[in-house]
């Protein structure tokens, strides 16, 4: 809960943003700092465990942001309880990118789409895409990517 969760409440073309935070500190810290942002008025959180409260077949789109290590295996695990298999492309984690560059870059996909192109035409040029990439295991995004119905 942060940034990315104001800049999209900022945005007039969403109507609301419902953000599931299991810690409650998280949740007074970001009141107090951020209750008089732009957008704010469209943020309902909901203190509890978003694995057992979220179903993303309710919403137009769902983004987590729930893993402390690249990546696991929960991933997989959350793809399959979480997305709407009828709409994959609504449902993405912090991480995906990582997956989708090392997918490419190992053939196990051939192609991306034009918004994960231009996404990684703007990722190259930040200090972050000078990092070596510590996640290479092709098979790891052979498994995300199949639940994700992107192969």
């Amino acid at each position: 809960m942060g940034y990315s969760t104001l800049k999209m409440a900022a945005s007039d073309t969403v109507n609301s943003i419902d953000v599931f935070e299991i810690n409650k500190d998280v949740i007074s810290f970001f009141k107090r700092k951020f209750s008089k942002r732009e957008g704010y008025n469209k943020i309902n959180i909901i203190h509890g465990d978003a694995r057992k409260l979220l179903r993303a077949k309710n919403y137009d789109f769902t983004f987590v942001d729930i893993y402390q290590t690249m990546l696991p295996d929960a991933v997989i695990t959350d793809i399959n309880l979480i997305m709407d298999p009828k709409n994959p492309d609504s449902y993405h984690f912090w991480g995906l990118e990582k997956v989708l560059k090392m997918a490419f870059e190992n053939r196990v996909i051939r192609h991306l789409n034009f918004d994960e192109v231009e996404y990684f035409k703007m990722w190259t040029r930040t200090e972050a895409a000078q990092l070596r990439d510590s996640l290479n295991d092709p098979e790891y995004a052979r498994k995300v990517l199949k639940a994700l119905k992107r192969i």
